[in-house]
């Protein structure tokens, strides 16, 4: 465990995917752009990363680690050939072995990234304030979760401001989960599990491009399709930007 971990950008969209969109592979430039912005050019290590993104605290020593970003770089390893096989053969003659490594990528690739976790974060957020809005709707019924939790109201008007400023939750408090970067990302890695096996078990499709258009890719390329109606376990499609 090192005891210093220096400031490092950690990919979220990996690097050996992002140059299959450079138009100078020597020097892996590529154009970026960003909303409302101008499109720019700039190296592949610029884009798609952020400075310790998979750092965190190891909960046993108390010290900062980057397990997190080894274990996405060995992923990365396994699945950036199968890639690199596909794109020259054009082909999804793929082992077992290799079906399994890019399942791996493409369902990792689906929950690592900032979007996602910002996704997380804010269903999260909502789910809390909603439950809490629904117990001050029913007076006796919040006076009895603060009372389980040690909390006892003066009176009824101290109860009924409460009451009232939960009703209106925005405008009082904000939520915040206890080290929620690692709880996500936790969250996040055990959802890629199931999805690699969803993955892995469906009918795959490879469709190149006949004409001279260039591809595009996001920093959030992987989107889950899903049927309306179904449980998001049964029913989701990973569907892989371009490379």
């Amino acid at each position: 465990m090192r005891d210093n971990l220096k400031a490092e950008k950690h990919h979220y969209v990996p690097q050996c995917y992002l140059k299959n969109f450079s138009f100078d592979e020597k020097e892996s430039l590529v154009y970026a752009y960003q909303r409302k912005k101008p499109i720019i050019t700039t190296n592949i290590k610029n884009v798609a990363a952020k400075k310790n993104l998979y750092t965190f605290l190891d909960k046993t020593t108390g010290k900062k680690t980057n397990v997190a970003e080894e274990m996405l770089g060995r992923l990365e390893a396994a699945a950036c050939p199968v890639i690199k096989k596909i794109i020259k053969t054009q082909k999804l003659d793929l082992d077992e072995k290799d079906r399994g490594a890019l399942s791996q990528f493409i369902a990792f690739l689906a929950t690592r990234t900032i979007s996602f976790d910002a996704w997380q974060k804010n269903m999260s957020i909502e789910m809390q304030k909603q439950l809490m809005i629904e117990k001050a709707r029913n007076k006796d019924h919040l006076k009895d979760s603060f009372e389980k939790a040690g909390i006892k109201f003066k009176n009824e008007k101290e109860l009924e401001d409460m009451r009232q400023s939960i009703l209106d939750f925005d405008k009082h408090f904000k939520v915040k989960f206890k080290g929620e970067n690692g709880y996500f990302f936790k969250v996040a890695i055990e959802l890629a599990m199931d999805l690699t096996q969803i993955l892995f078990n469906k009918h795959w499709h490879l469709l190149i491009a006949n004409t001279s258009r260039v591809f595009i890719t996001s920093d959030n390329p992987v989107a889950i399709q899903k049927v309306k109606g179904m449980p998001f376990q049964l029913n989701s499609v990973l569907c892989m930007e371009q490379f």
